[in-house]
């Protein structure tokens, strides 16, 4: 657990050229979006991103985002405790074609005036690695239990055809 708050704006290509390791935490209260979505949320958002710069010196980061989140069960109606730890690849890009040039490996992420909103830009992973339809991962009490019949229970199997081996016979 990260002691550092982190900065809501920074400057990417400045961290990418000092190859930066952020760690540290934002507080979940001021994510409207998020709050709107889930049940309830952990206070605080755990990140860890480290900046580098690729060959061609335009600014990177990797890193993991973990936080825990309460949803209720689209079944059920129950809540349920969902933990996500969201790895990210961003490549941060000025406009569309340096987006359309970057590695398939990395997201991009558009920087303007050279400094971006890191406090959105989190929320917005955060975003993307909640489910569509929340569920619960163990959902075996809602699967019917097959059980076999016991011997008091089996009723004798009319044959619906048993009819026509009468007509048989009589030829």
């Amino acid at each position: 657990m990260y002691e550092v708050k982190l900065p809501k704006q920074i400057n990417p290509l400045r961290l990418g050229q000092q190859n930066e390791k952020l760690c540290g935490y934002f507080l979940t209260e001021n994510m409207s979006r998020l709050l709107t979505l889930v049940d309830s949320v952990a206070e605080r958002v755990e990140v860890e991103l480290n900046f580098k710069l690729d060959v061609l010196n335009r600014p990177l980061a990797q890193g993991i985002i973990q936080i825990a989140t309460t949803l209720i069960c689209q079944r059920c109606l129950k809540p349920f405790v969902l933990e996500i730890i969201g790895k990210v690849n961003w490549a941060f890009v000025q406009d569309d074609e340096q987006a359309k040039r970057i590695q398939q490996d990395y997201d991009p992420v558009l920087v303007e005036d050279e400094r971006m909103n890191l406090f959105l830009q989190i929320e917005d992973e955060i975003l993307l690695n909640l489910p569509m339809i929340s569920l619960h991962q163990d959902f075996s009490e809602f699967r019917p239990v097959n059980k076999k019949p016991d011997e008091t229970t089996k009723t004798a199997k009319v044959n619906p055809f048993a009819e026509l081996a009468n007509f048989k016979i009589k030829k």
